[in-house]
């Protein structure tokens, strides 16, 4: 392994990782982030009230065709109470009647309360739609800081890129490889120095036995991190 290029490759790299955590770092950034979480739990907050509203409206329906049976349903009654009615089929008709009054002022009643459930419903969807507006708005502009702020630094990456790009070419591609695999798996900073017999990555310390092993062989995996452990 090319512990050397890999090492000025790994110090170029770390370049690009402070000025990527100096960016994520900064109040744009910072902002940006906030109302991305803000705007996100919005449309989570209106989804939900579109359900309620969906709910209530499905409420609304069946009290409507509960209303038009009972209607239907007195008049038929009524049609039926005839002159030559008896006293007992008069007292079961106005029973009858009495219980469907009932429970018309019962769906009345339900139908009220779901019509201030849905103005409530719509109040709060109305003030979630206003903040919505304002959240991609300010979402927006903070974007807009954190690429003028990033735009500054291209100049610099590019230029810290290129001199990567150039030192890759010089290192063999089974070295590189084994870096890329670690520094996707965040392994990062991937080559560390062994320091009183402990990896500076992980802080495992492992005695005088993996000294004289990377001696041997210029670096050895870290048991432990699995980092690439070299000494200077």
């Amino acid at each position: 392994m090319d512990i050397t290029n890999l090492l000025k490759f790994q110090a170029l790299d770390q370049k690009i990782f402070a000025i990527d955590r100096e960016l994520k770092s900064s109040d744009p950034y910072k902002a940006y982030a906030l109302y991305s979480k803000y705007t996100k739990d919005l449309a989570e907050h209106i989804l939900q009230l579109d359900n309620e509203a969906a709910s209530i409206l499905a409420s609304i329906n069946e009290q409507e065709v509960a209303i038009e049976a009972l209607v239907r349903e007195s008049n038929e009654l009524a049609d039926v109470v005839g002159e030559n009615s008896d006293a007992k089929e008069l007292s079961y008709y106005s029973k009858s009647i009495e219980k469907m009054l009932g429970n018309l002022f019962k769906l009345r009643d339900r139908l009220r309360h779901e019509a201030d459930m849905a103005k409530q419903l719509n109040d709060k969807c109305r003030k979630a739609m206003t903040k919505g507006k304002e959240y991609q708005l300010k979402k927006s502009e903070s974007l807009e800081r954190f690429n003028k702020l990033k735009n500054e630094k291209n100049d610099v990456v590019a230029a810290i890129k290129a001199e990567m790009q150039q030192l890759e070419s010089t290192i063999d591609k089974e070295s590189m490889a084994i870096y890329k695999k670690m520094r996707a798996a965040k392994l990062f900073p991937c080559l560390v120095e062994l320091s009183d017999e402990s990896c500076t990555g992980c802080g495992m310390n492992f005695g005088l036995q993996i000294k004289e092993k990377i001696q041997a062989n210029k670096y050895v995996e870290c048991p432990n991190c699995h980092r690439i452990l070299y000494i200077k």
